[in-house]
């Protein structure tokens, strides 16, 4: 048993190895345009949101015909962002919400959600 127990810690301890060699092989490359620190303190963000919930409910029954009893598990309060666009003339400033919305009510049935807020109006979002 304890031989098993040592061949598990040698064959994690490769495997974490291995993931953490090859990480940042991806480090600084985002697949969207990340704005400078100046483009963001220029930005105009537009209203937060106050009523985010709202919004995020209403939006993903409508469109994604999520049924009234689904659970939602706000990760924070809108933050300022952008719709993570790929090209800087894309990029449109507004407030991102992360979500986890259990639709159907099932044990370990969440996922996670990222919608995209301005004006009043979920203008994109990004399913993970």
């Amino acid at each position: 048993m304890k031989n098993g127990f040592a061949v598990f810690l040698a064959l994690s301890a490769a495997m974490t190895g291995a993931l953490m060699v090859a990480a940042p092989a991806h480090a600084g490359k985002a697949p969207f345009y990340v704005p400078t620190k100046e483009e963001k303190a220029a930005a105009d963000y537009g209203e937060f949101p106050a009523n985010y919930k709202d919004l995020v409910v209403a939006y993903m029954e409508s469109k994604h015909h999520i049924p009234g009893t689904a659970r939602y598990q706000f990760i924070a309060e809108p933050s300022k962002g952008t719709n993570w666009a790929k090209r800087r003339e894309d990029v449109v400033w507004c407030y991102n919400v992360s979500v986890e919305i259990n639709p159907d009510r099932s044990w370990n049935g969440y996922t996670l959600w990222t919608l995209f807020i301005r004006d009043g109006k979920v203008i994109k979002e990004y399913k993970t």
